[in-house]
């Protein structure tokens, strides 16, 4: 009898319930966000509409798109975190079979500061790498499946839309593209 026999669901499944409870970790420990002067003054800049600082404008408007839904940064952080869990959920795809050994790994990950504390900082650090993280994570689906019958064109489009959102939010942004491409 496998291990996956007699616990009743597979590594795949115990790494997706991984994952996702270090998401639900991350946002019962971080929520609303953290936030920093810059952080202010961009939420600022996103409630008005006015442009203050020399900040990136795409993270001010994205702040504010996310304030005007749900006052404050809260939907921003579980937004921004699922980015990353998504993104990690996804390459549980590129393989056939998953390994016990990555249920352990991603144990230890999700309760690194990374994943567990930096996520809840509302910063347009964290959303540049949230969102290259995406981006390559569309990369590899759209590899996945490039030779077979589904074209990767979604994946692609997904691929271009978040590696360009990264370009934006961060001054030096650019470096993302750069090895995409």
């Amino acid at each position: 009898m496998t291990l996956e026999q007699r616990l009743g669901f597979s590594a795949s499944q115990a790494l997706g319930i991984v994952l996702l409870a270090g998401y639900v970790l991350m946002l019962a420990g971080n929520l609303p966000g953290h936030l920093s002067y810059d952080s202010l003054i961009q939420l600022h800049e996103g409630r008005m509409h006015v442009r203050e600082s020399i900040g990136p404008a795409l993270y001010a408007w994205i702040l504010g798109a996310f304030d005007e839904v749900i006052p404050g940064t809260g939907l921003y952080v579980a937004a921004s975190g699922f980015l990353v869990t998504g993104s990690l959920l996804s390459f549980r795809r590129l393989r056939r079979q998953v390994s016990w050994l990555s249920v352990g790994l991603a144990l230890l990950m999700v309760l690194t500061p990374t994943l567990l504390i930096y996520q809840g900082v509302v910063w347009k650090d964290v959303l540049f790498a949230n969102l290259a993280l995406a981006g390559f994570a569309c990369l590899a689906q759209a590899a996945r499946v490039w030779d077979g019958p589904r074209r990767p064109w979604l994946a692609l489009i997904g691929a271009l839309l978040l590696f360009a959102a990264a370009a934006q939010v961060r001054q030096n942004g650019l470096i993302a593209p750069v090895f995409a491409a």
